[in-house]
């Protein structure tokens, strides 16, 4: 049985979340402008959640808000920058689109691994854009941090 599996594209992105927390942990309106910039409604509700109980001087809830965003944020980096080395410029959406109308990282419920759902439902946009390039795509995710750094790697594989 042939287990191979035909990688289109593929990319990284690192985030320094050590940075993120002295920079904004304690502004919840700077972190709140920024998760609408890389997470589609989903995302963000949890985010909220996670801000809504958050103590600015606990160290351990800091930290999870700012993992979590700073998940999201290097897996859409990463999904984007896989997809400009295949998709034509004048077909490319924006990036805020990519990152708030196409996909969403969410987790396996069974195993905790993170994974890359495509939202539904598309917008006509989003829709003409998974239809030509993604439709028979497997998008496959991980992510890795320690200490004051998370990476995403990301890679597009054909169906």
């Amino acid at each position: 049985m042939d287990t191979s599996v035909e990688i289109i594209e593929k990319s990284m992105d690192v985030v320094k979340t050590l940075q993120l927390i002295n920079k904004y942990s304690t502004k919840k309106s700077t972190l709140n402008a920024i998760a609408r910039k890389v997470m589609c409604s989903r995302e963000r509700e949890k985010f909220q959640n996670l801000m809504r109980n958050l103590d600015v001087h606990c160290e351990v809830q800091k930290q999870q808000c700012v993992t979590y965003m700073a998940g999201i944020w290097a897996t859409k980096e990463a999904l984007y920058k896989s997809m400009t080395h295949f998709i034509p410029p004048h077909d490319m959406l924006p990036a805020q689109m990519i990152y708030t109308k196409l996909f969403y990282k969410s987790n396996n419920q069974i195993t905790g691994a993170p994974q890359v759902q495509i939202v539904n439902p598309l917008t006509t946009e989003c829709q003409l854009l998974y239809e030509k390039y993604l439709k028979d795509t497997n998008i496959l995710l991980s992510i890795s941090h320690d200490g004051e750094y998370l990476i995403a790697y990301t890679s597009i594989c054909a169906s």
